[in-house]
């Protein structure tokens, strides 16, 4: 299904309900697959902090937080901050000292957006197994959803690095999906970024873009999601009539 594009004073719910087929549920989902950073929490704070202590050069401050707010991985975040020719020694040493700071971390700056509470609990009750695909490693998700009290509400978390090695999206949605011994048909993956979308098209599970994280609308558009919010009041129709 092509992504409806937003057209003069649309409102964005009557952009979803548009791109969802109207009120015609999708009964058979059974499975909601959610993107962390960006979608779940708001992450940014603390990762800008680690980070900047890594770096231990105020200068970059303003660099270091609108690199953080692109939704960028470790290694890009770095060489956008620092520079392209940064050495690899530099670089491996900072990610190093970053890792130490971010994992202790009480992440005090990191919160789930508003309505996400609510929006998961109303999900697990209404019968659905909720899960996480996330490119972030395992030790700091797992104590980001502990700390916050949210880690009873997902059947499976599965982090870039929780089969000990680096895996893409599509591989960790594609070892959710066996694992609950279920198909694509019954799964809806919700993202904040084009990757998202793409891993999700290329098993074939319903895409629900979101714009309230670090995703850009043009970007997210032209990824063809199955439905874009731009709120998160807007999830629950997105992912209960998505496809």
């Amino acid at each position: 299904m092509g992504v409806a594009r937003s057209q003069g004073t649309m409102g964005s719910f009557a952009l979803i309900q548009g791109m969802c087929g109207g009120t015609r549920p999708a009964t058979n989902v059974r499975h909601v697959i959610f993107d962390l950073d960006g979608t779940l929490f708001d992450t940014a704070p603390d990762i800008a902090a680690a980070l900047r202590r890594a770096i231990g050069d105020s200068s970059c401050d303003a660099v270091v937080e609108k690199a953080v707010r692109q939704g960028l991985p470790l290694d890009e975040m770095i060489r956008v901050v620092l520079g392209p020719f940064i050495s690899d020694g530099e670089r491996h040493r900072i990610t190093a000292d970053f890792r130490r700071y971010y994992d202790v971390s009480d992440y005090a700056g990191t919160r789930p957006y508003p309505g996400i509470p609510e929006l998961l609990t109303r999900l697990k009750d209404s019968g659905r197994d909720l899960h996480i695909a996330t490119n972030k490693r395992e030790r700091p998700t797992l104590r980001i959803l502990q700390h916050k009290g949210m880690r009873d509400l997902f059947s499976q978390i599965v982090c870039v690095d929780s089969a000990g090695m680096k895996r893409t999206k599509k591989q960790l949605l594609e070892q959710i999906l066996s694992t609950a011994h279920t198909v694509p048909s019954e799964a809806v993956f919700v993202g904040d970024s084009t990757a998202d979308v793409v891993a999700g098209r290329e098993l074939g599970i319903r895409t629900v873009g979101v714009l309230y994280g670090y995703g850009e609308r043009q970007a997210m558009q032209a990824a063809g999601p199955d439905a874009i919010c731009e709120q998160v009041e807007e999830l629950l129709a997105g992912v209960l009539f998505a496809g």
